[in-house]
């Protein structure tokens, strides 16, 4: 039995690892074109090669959360380094208007 839950928790663990959120999306769109956009346009990823499969687990207020699968660990992986840039663009790009408004 021992053995049983520790192939089901790893199990869990790699069906985990190959999911991601992605809150407050736009839900005039289809989730489908809602995750191609994001990826496409701002992460710079080409979506046939790395999203699985999507679903919208929630809607409210015209925004979605979206439950998007992913082929390979390695995929979700560069989703996270592109969103890595993006925050850090988004931070620095603060701080210049910051610098500047002073």
């Amino acid at each position: 039995k021992e053995m049983d839950r520790k192939r089901i928790g790893h199990l869990e663990e790699q069906i985990k690892s190959k999911h991601l959120l992605f809150k407050g999306l736009e839900a005039k769109r289809s989730v489908n074109e809602e995750v191609s956009k994001i990826c496409i346009e701002k992460l710079h990823l080409p979506t046939a090669t790395i999203v699985k499969s999507s679903r919208k687990i929630f809607e409210r207020t015209g925004k979605m959360t979206i439950l998007v699968e992913f082929d390979s660990i390695q995929s979700i992986q560069s989703v996270l380094e592109q969103t890595k840039k993006l925050t850090e663009e988004k931070l620095r790009e603060g701080f210049e208007r910051g610098n500047t408004t002073r």
